[in-house]
């Protein structure tokens, strides 16, 4: 998990014999998390709230009738 490695989100990495990652996060880390995901939608859900499409939503995003919070998106995942 990146957000672990770069110290953004605690947890610990660990490595088995055979190369694999092993990534532990806390749980009431992860439950905080939760918890801040329910604050939001996502594109996929909010378009398919309001009924539009994708190139519906982002002209509603370009004239600023929809927010879109921090840098990345999953409008495309």
């Amino acid at each position: 998990m990146a957000a672990v490695a770069a110290g953004a989100l605690r947890g610990r990495q660990s490595t088995s014999g055979y190369g694999h990652k092993h990534t532990m996060v806390p749980r009431d880390e992860v439950e905080v998390l939760i918890a801040g995901r329910d604050k939001y939608l996502s594109a996929k859900d909010a378009m398919a709230f309001l009924g539009v499409g994708k190139n519906q939503f982002n002209l509603m995003q370009e004239a600023g009738m929809v927010a879109r919070e921090g840098t990345s998106s999953d409008l495309w995942n």
